[in-house]
């Protein structure tokens, strides 16, 4: 899960971690959460018509009308996206990470702090590749060589310029 404070919240479900999902597999979601004093919020996907109040420490999500998930067909597109104005144009190559792998990006607003790190699986940031820097408009690469070091897996890389993010996935062998 990745905060991205201007448009919301971006989550990441590894496929192994709904049994592998191969393609036109159904994914039933639901996201919540909780506030200080640990109420669930009334801001839930899906959300509850006509809810404006939070729902409480232990709500009982089978008394509310309604499915009280939404369904993801793996492999059918995106389930939300970014505003265009957001995006970030990135590729991580060669992958799986060689001593010559790079991630490519392009920072498209002047002036942008830019920073590139690599998380494993369960969200933890593994390395810093890139500390946030300031870098005008055009095209950079930062070498993935680092993450050679790490345990074999599947690591998600992070590249985020100003408001726009991107996550490319690498394996490491």
């Amino acid at each position: 899960m990745t905060a991205n404070t201007s448009t919301g919240w971006e989550f990441e479900v590894p496929l192994a971690a709904v049994g592998g999902a191969p393609a036109g597999s159904l994914v039933q979601m639901m996201a919540a959460y909780v506030n200080d004093d640990t109420s669930f919020t009334s801001d839930v996907l899906p959300q509850i018509a006509g809810q404006t109040a939070a729902l409480g420490v232990d709500p009982n999500f089978t008394t509310i009308a309604g499915n009280q998930f939404f369904t993801y067909q793996v492999g059918q597109g995106v389930l939300a996206s970014r505003a265009a104005n957001a995006a970030l144009p990135a590729s991580a190559y060669p992958n799986p990470v060689a001593a010559d792998s790079r991630v490519v990006y392009t920072v498209t607003v002047p002036n942008q702090a830019v920073s590139v790190e690599a998380y494993n699986t369960l969200g933890q940031r593994v390395a810093t590749l890139l500390e946030a820097t300031t870098q005008s408009a055009g095209q950079y690469s930062v070498g993935l060589s680092p993450l050679q070091g790490l345990a074999a897996g599947v690591y998600l890389v992070r590249v985020r310029a100003g408001k726009a993010l991107t996550t490319q996935r690498v394996v490491v062998r």
